[in-house]
């Protein structure tokens, strides 16, 4: 939920306060109707995310290792891989093949982060990774 801006936090009163000139009391009604539903499958929402993330996550570990590109070890909805050059002309090369990469993470600078979508994405990703880095 994180790209809608919603989480939950606690703690004492005293840090509470502190933290409440950052508040911006703003919530879009889309948020608000993601949320309520996220709340009525909570039990299996991450469970069935960190499986579905997990796996297609994995598949793309397994296709970058056959080809011999260096990747770090995750376990979240992201990988960071070596493309072994300058991340940034990367990252412009596979927008213009219609896939959007994360942004620059310096010092890693030959590193090219790349969050992990729906099956289908992770294809299209692999044959633009493949036209750009790979060639």
């Amino acid at each position: 939920m994180a790209g809608l801006r919603v989480g939950f936090g606690c703690a004492r009163p005293d840090l509470i306060a502190k933290m409440e000139p950052f508040r911006n009391n703003v919530i879009s009604i889309v948020t608000a109707r993601a949320t309520i539903a996220a709340l009525g499958v909570r039990d299996t929402m991450i469970p069935d995310r960190r499986a579905r993330i997990g796996g297609v996550r994995d598949s793309v570990c397994e296709w970058l290792d056959k080809k011999n590109v260096k990747v770090v070890k995750s376990y979240t909805n992201f990988i960071f891989i070596d493309v072994g050059r300058d991340v940034r002309s990367v990252q412009q090369a596979m927008f213009a093949k219609g896939v959007a990469v994360g942004r620059p993470f310096p010092p890693l600078n030959k590193m090219l982060r790349v969050s992990i979508g729906p099956a289908a994405d992770m294809e299209k990703f692999k044959k633009a990774f493949a036209q750009v880095v790979l060639a």
